[in-house]
């Protein structure tokens, strides 16, 4: 049987299968905005970090060929791994503990498609002047980033 390709971005997957999201149709355009804003202005804060990385992959399925792909945020090496920063706009109302889910997600994923030995995934949240209010790490083997890579991908096929 053939397979339908079927493409979709990192973060269409991983919303799909936390069943999450934050697109409501004409929602919060000031505070896209705001996010742009301290995404752009932590990545200029990193001199020595690659910004908007492309990142793709390809995973058969029973039906479907998914193409797969995303950028990631910042990308540089500390300790000789390479760290995936996924940059989000803090919330307004208290600082984090944890990472939002479908931001780790998102980071493991691009991670997963780096297809290194190991990586440091980190979700830094911002405040609009580019700011660090917290950053959420942890390091992870390919066999973890993999694990939860198909953990997502699999509902999504």
């Amino acid at each position: 049987m053939e397979r339908r390709r079927v493409g979709a971005s990192v973060r269409t997957v991983v919303e799909f299968a936390l069943l999450s999201g934050s697109l409501t149709p004409g929602s919060q355009l000031a505070r896209m905005r705001e996010g742009m804003l301290g995404h752009q202005a932590r990545q200029q804060a990193l001199p020595d970090a690659q910004a908007e990385v492309v990142v793709r992959g390809q995973v058969e399925g029973e039906r479907a060929l998914l193409e797969i792909s995303g950028r990631i945020d910042a990308l540089y090496e500390r300790d000789g791994l390479p760290v995936v920063e996924e940059i989000k706009l803090a919330p307004v109302d208290a600082i984090p503990e944890a990472a939002v889910p479908v931001h780790r997600a998102q980071a493991v994923c691009y991670g997963y498609l780096l297809q290194a030995p190991e990586a440091i995934i980190r979700v830094m949240y911002v405040m609009r002047d580019g700011a660090e209010v917290i950053a959420l790490e942890e390091p992870l083997s390919s066999g973890a980033l993999g694990a939860a890579f198909f953990s997502y991908v699999t509902p999504y096929l």
